[in-house]
């Protein structure tokens, strides 16, 4: 059957010709019973059905040996996720008009929701629900449609790659055991970064050109070169095309001492004067992760900007404070920072180790009353969890106010250095 970005009908026709799950959509099926997982069942059975293929015919054209079982379970689970998210406000609506107009048996919340879920693993009902709501059919249709163009694409490239990537990346593999499809940004049609995990390792798969960290692996380069740098920072592997690129895994570690602790933050201050030096932003805890001495950055995006220094003052006190600290080193997001006229009420700094942090400026929508007809979303404080970005020792996080001689050392040290070497730095 052909997946066109254009055509809808094919979800429409694949509802009315579903039979039963298989045993994969099925656990997906009873996990979510109390949101609606019936109605996700035919989406994921079709979804399965196109995956299965893909990786068949990816397995005919490739010397790479597929686990296509995990990749499945893996991609299920992911879109899973995401048809929640796309489709719970339509299906609270539908559920509370039926309730609305008496349509609902049961003589409790439970069980007239039970009701609904049942009606919702209807064909017919179903195809009812995607012709009342053409968008939400559109959005299902061109999801699936771009993963498994996406995947097919993905699977190609790592296949005419596979020798660069041993020369770069030191990773020579003949089998990819899975692939853990993420929920963050999305680039170029919905695509988002991959963790593909082979026989010799993880790479990490990013849909979008790297040039940005090959620039910053150049001047980490002409840093570490430098006897000024007491403690060199991490260079990380990257593999770079015109519109996507592969990096090294690089996974949480705690120090494996505490004299550790002291390289790691000066390596935060060498890191803290690149990045203010260049202008870098977006530092923040999402961005970092502590690999044993070593902070790594893993989204250098907004490594370069086109910022004017030179733009005009207005005679607002607080826009200029906050323009003065967008300028200096607070303005990479890397150190820990609260303020109380900022719009956020919570500290994002990449190297913060607050934990659990909620918000009273930020909400979001949760789930609530899932399991009853009086299912809702209800809008709740955000809670900022961090943990890769916190540098540990022993079970313990670090505290960056006990290391601050450490940071401002590595910050001077770099500082300096360049300094002294702006044409080579440039």
């Amino acid at each position: 059957m052909d997946i066109s970005y254009e055509n809808n009908n094919f979800i429409t026709d694949a509802v009315i010709n579903f039979s039963s799950p298989t045993n994969e959509v099925e656990k997906l099926r009873i996990k979510n019973k109390d949101y609606f997982g019936n109605f996700y069942t035919f989406f994921l059975d079709f979804y399965q059905q196109r995956l299965v293929n893909t990786l068949e015919n990816a397995s005919k054209e490739n010397n790479v040996k597929l686990n296509k079982h995990k990749i499945i379970s893996s991609a299920l689970e992911a879109f899973n996720q995401e048809l929640i998210q796309l489709c719970i406000r339509t299906l609270i609506v539908d559920i509370n008009e039926r309730k609305e107009k008496g349509l609902l048996e049961g003589k409790d919340s439970r069980s007239r929701y039970k009701n609904y879920n049942n009606l919702i693993f209807k064909s017919e009902y179903v195809a009812e629900i995607l012709n009342k709501y053409p968008v939400l059919t559109y959005l299902i249709s061109s999801r699936i449609s771009n993963k498994i163009l996406y995947l097919k694409e993905v699977l190609e490239n790592l296949r005419k790659n596979r020798q660069d990537i041993y020369r770069e990346l030191k990773i020579e593999f003949d089998e990819v055991s899975n692939i853990y499809f993420s929920s963050g940004d999305t680039h170029n049609g919905g695509k988002n970064v991959l963790i593909i995990e082979t026989n010799q390792g993880k790479i990490v798969y990013k849909p979008h050109s790297l040039s940005p960290d090959i620039l910053f692996n150049s001047i980490v380069d002409y840093v570490n070169n430098s006897d000024k740098i007491l403690k060199k920072i991490y260079k990380t592997r990257t593999l770079n095309y015109k519109d996507y690129g592969y990096q090294e895994f690089i996974d949480y570690k705690e120090c494996e001492t505490s004299e550790k602790l002291n390289f790691y933050f000066y390596r935060v201050g060498v890191s803290l004067s690149i990045f203010h030096i260049i202008g870098c932003d977006d530092l923040h805890h999402e961005n970092l992760i502590a690999h044993g001495e070593y902070p790594v950055v893993i989204d250098l995006e907004t490594l370069i900007k086109n910022n004017s220094m030179y733009k005009p003052r207005n005679n607002n006190l607080i826009d200029n404070f906050h323009e003065d600290i967008n300028y200096s080193v607070l303005g990479t997001m890397l150190l820990p920072l609260n303020l109380q006229t900022s719009i956020f009420d919570f500290d994002l700094g990449g190297i913060s180790n607050d934990e659990n942090q909620t918000s009273e400026i930020w909400k979001s929508y949760i789930i609530d009353f899932e399991g009853t007809d009086e299912i809702q979303l209800t809008k709740k404080s955000v809670i900022m969890n961090s943990t890769q970005n916190r540098a540990a020792y022993n079970g313990k996080a670090a505290d960056p106010k006990d290391y601050i001689e450490e940071i401002l050392k590595g910050f001077t040290d770099c500082y300096n250095f360049v300094l002294e070497n702006k044409s080579g730095f440039l």
